[in-house]
């Protein structure tokens, strides 16, 4: 539910189901109250949108993100965790990590999870994990080598610099329940294959009377490294690291070390930042910082700062609910405030396209709504593109944004499957090392993507126009046009000569279609990159041009979890596969659980599918049970209705009277921790299809298909 509240010159907008606040150019200090989230208050010069995506319902619990480009995963400082696709939507993972020999009882607190390229790396205890998928995770310790009985090395960060891994921890006691304790000294580690670890050596590390100073972050920027917290070092290799208390004989004297204090440093592509307690401060050399913005030491104690190429964003921990300051050029800061229902303690931000989010005990998510809101040249297309499911929804947004290989190859196989009415597959055998992605498997299997050299697909790189051309055509062909060589230009364009061979047919083809034009001063631009906005108009006009001269599938009824989903997208909600599984002896995985949410990101049921598995005699995919949780009978109706209808797509043939005859069997089961309505069914094509009913904890109302 949206409302409304206008001012001279000044706009606001709620989603209270989505916790959303949009601030539209505001001058002056502002306080509005009843959001759902209490209140808030903004000096609202910079254009955002707050928006709670996850809700961890797990006090003081402060969560860890990281994202490879095409899954998020969030991982809790008590092992909880939580993937999602586009860092918006998310669902719970039940798997937990396994390893050999683990005691979970020391591994609760802080967590480091990095990319390097190809897997998820987790530091957390003495333990370092790795996982290709979030979901299967395998790991080593870091073996303790000092002086004291029942220790353990407390890694507190890791980092990848392309070529090793290098982390820094410190020694502390190993305690059975709890306790305070001081943390002993550092220990620098580094290590090539996560496998066998080496020790760095340190020198002039700061000390107090009790002991040396701890170090809690690294960062690396290309050239150096820098480490922060208690007190600050330095190295040229990430192997040999100088600390604040540095002799004349230092090879880094012109590094004075004084920054400390629990920092986090980042780099933005020239300069290092950090926000710690009421400053944030720039440098370009980690030496010599200059102070830039100073706030109200009272209202926060800044502790993380974030960039994504388009602006910084600066929080930390704060009584008075999520308070952050945002800057679009590092100079102007602005404070944004939402009241939250309890404190919360904001330790990192995760930049992404479009926004930011904001990792605490909770998951917000910020953005600009000039990066999310399309060019108005686009806006019709764009339009057309997602009524025709060409876009998928965590796509429309940052829409000036370089589109990537990996984005569009989802973008091509909705095309080709919005042409054909077929539903493509992805490639039975992965030949990218990089990526995993099913839409990529799937528009590789169509022709229509190929890799690079050695297996590498490369799928973050942006796109040139003239590659998308060549894209774009191979979905037209794996569709079945019959393309006609095309000869000539619509004009003679000033720059046709940086055209490469592989791409002149489709380019032209295109061009004369008046598809894909030049740009101004006779500029054909084949290397300029293309916007995700572009690729979306350029799909929608082929889709608009040629739907009607592709054979596509005629009286073939779609069944099975496609139908499901593609119904369930039509009508406007989101599908999300669970990171649960049933396996069989084999450890094969044989049932999947997914959630449907509305637009407003609530879960409205879950359900399972169960695949084909010869230890079970099933040759065939199957609808499991479906689950309605916190069911209501009052206001839930309308969830029955959309279970007859999920029914329906499954088996391919409609089942009228279906959600009555549900309604009926949930009010003989209004027990609600195992009432069992007895098994029914419903007479379909002189067929029987059989279901019960029956109520679970947390009033949950489930419905099992037989």
């Amino acid at each position: 539910m949206d409302r409304r509240f206008e001012f001279i010159l000044q706009i606001f907008q709620c989603n209270l189901a989505r916790n959303t606040l949009r601030i539209v150019t505001v001058a002056t200090m502002l306080t509005v109250i009843g959001f759902g989230l209490d209140a808030l208050e903004a000096r609202a010069e910079p254009n955002v949108v707050v928006e709670r995506v996850l809700d961890r319902i797990i006090p003081y619990d402060v969560a860890t993100l990281v994202t490879n480009g095409e899954i998020f995963l969030c991982i809790g400082q008590t092992g909880d965790k939580y993937i999602s696709e586009d860092g918006l939507n998310w669902t719970r993972s039940v798997n937990e990590i396994q390893v050999d020999n683990w005691d979970k009882q020391n591994y609760f607190g802080k967590r480091k999870i990095i990319w390097d390229g190809k897997q998820f790396v987790m530091a957390t205890g003495d333990l370092v994990v790795s996982s290709t998928d979030g979901v299967n995770w395998k790991g080593t310790r870091i073996v303790y080598e000092g002086p004291e009985k029942d220790h353990y090395y407390e890694i507190q960060d890791i980092i990848w610099d392309s070529t090793k891994y290098i982390l820094i921890a410190q020694d502390v006691p190993l305690l059975e329940n709890g306790g305070f304790y001081v943390k002993g000294e550092n220990a620098f580690y580094y290590s090539y294959d996560l496998k066998t670890w080496f020790s760095g050596t340190k020198e002039w590390m700061a000390k107090t009377v009790f002991g040396e100073r701890s170090i809690e972050n690294l960062i690396w920027n290309g050239h150096h490294y820098l480490a922060g917290g208690n007190q600050s070092a330095y190295s040229k290799d990430g192997i040999h690291w100088e600390g604040n208390d540095r002799s004349e004989t230092s090879d880094s004297k012109d590094f004075n070390g004084s920054r400390g204090n629990g920092q986090r440093y980042i780099w933005d592509g020239s300069k290092f930042w950090l926000a710690y307690q009421n400053q944030i401060e720039t440098s370009e050399d980690g030496s010599n910082w200059e102070l830039v913005h100073t706030i109200d030491k009272d209202v926060v104690s800044l502790e993380t700062i974030g960039y994504n190429g388009r602006a910084y964003l600066a929080t930390g921990e704060s009584k008075m609910g999520l308070i952050f300051y945002y800057s679009q050029d590092g100079e102007q800061w602005d404070q944004v405030k939402l009241d939250l229902e309890k404190p919360d303690k904001f330790s990192q931000v995760l930049p992404i396209k479009g926004g930011f989010l904001i990792a605490g005990q909770d998951i917000f998510y910020v953005s600009d709504v000039s990066w999310n809101t399309p060019s108005r040249w686009a806006s019709k297309d764009l339009k057309l593109a997602e009524k025709n499911r060409l876009v998928p929804a965590d796509l429309l947004r940052a829409y000036d944004s370089p589109i990537t290989r990996s984005e569009f190859s989802k973008i091509a196989v909705r095309l080709y499957e919005a042409l054909t009415g077929r539903e493509s597959e992805p490639a039975a055998v992965n030949p990218f090392t990089d990526t995993s992605r099913k839409d990529v498997l799937k528009a590789y299997k169509l022709g229509i993507v190929q890799g690079r050299d050695e297996g590498i697909f490369a799928p973050d790189d942006p796109i040139t126009r003239q590659d998308l051309a060549v894209m774009l055509y191979k979905t037209l062909i794996a569709a079945g046009f019959n393309a006609s060589p095309i000869s000539t230009w619509q004009k003679s364009y000033v720059d046709i000569g940086q055209v490469s061979g592989y791409a002149v047919e489709p380019l032209r083809f295109f061009n004369q279609a008046y598809i894909l034009k030049g740009k101004e001063q006779d500029l054909l631009a084949p290397l300029d990159q293309t916007t995700r906005e572009e690729a979306y108009v350029l799909a929608e006009r082929i889709y608009d041009k040629y739907k009607s001269v592709i054979p596509t599938i005629e009286g073939q009824v779609k069944t099975g979890f496609d139908a499901i989903r593609g119904y369930l997208e039509d009508e406007g909600y989101t599908v999300l596969k669970e990171q649960q599984y049933i396996s069989n002896s084999k450890g094969s995985e044989i049932s999947t659980s997914y959630v449907v949410r509305n637009r407003e990101r609530q879960d409205v049921l879950t359900y399972s599918q169960l695949k084909p598995d010869p230890e079970y005699v099933r040759d065939v995919s199957l609808l499991g049970s479906l689950v309605i949780k916190d069911y209501k009978p009052e206001s839930d109706a309308y969830k029955l209705d959309l279970i007859q209808k999920v029914i329906e797509k499954d088996k391919g043939f409609e089942m009228p009277g279906l959600s009555e005859q549900l309604r009926q069997a949930t009010i003989e089961s209004e027990d609600l921790t195992s009432g069992n309505s007895k098994q029914k069914y419903i007479e379909v094509n002189e067929g029987k299809i059989f279901f019960s009913a029956f109520r679970g904890f947390a009033n949950e109302l489930i419905i099992t298909i037989n």
